[in-house]
């Protein structure tokens, strides 16, 4: 009989998320002047994640968030976050990337508005990215 892996979000008991790093600035767009006219600039989101502990009790992950766009024009940012989980109980297997996404999307909404404010700021034109960041690059 195959097991069936529950959903993370069930062990657990309560979450801390600390922004660690936040580091972003704005790039001069000289560049769109020289793109051709079927060149298109695209907005890219690379999200990776480390695990720092997995106890019995409690599991600490890193994810790493970088956004900007290509060709590298208006702005860039690199942000890092810690969320370190209580959980109700150990887990089974090691942490599945579908596990980290889904804590991930406990903190998009507040990657989102910091993504938001910064741009508003540096650059003085908001980007609001839906609150739906995903591991790997968009």
């Amino acid at each position: 009989m195959k097991k069936v892996k529950s959903d993370i979000s069930k062990k657990i008991i309560s979450t801390d998320t600390v922004f660690t790093k936040i580091n972003s600035k704005t790039i001069d767009s000289a560049i769109l002047k020289q793109l051709n006219e079927n060149e298109s600039v695209n907005l890219i989101n690379v999200v990776n994640y480390e695990v720092l502990e997995n106890l019995e009790n409690k599991l600490k992950l890193k994810y790493n968030i970088n956004v900007g766009f290509e060709p590298k024009v208006f702005f860039e940012a690199d942000i890092d976050v810690e969320i370190e989980c209580i959980l109700k109980e150990s887990l089974d297997e090691d942490l599945t990337e579908a596990d980290a996404n889904i804590l991930l999307e406990e903190i998009s909404p507040s990657l989102s508005l910091v993504i938001a404010f910064l741009t508003e700021r540096l650059a003085k034109k908001p980007l609001i990215l839906p609150p739906a960041f995903k591991i790997g690059k968009e």
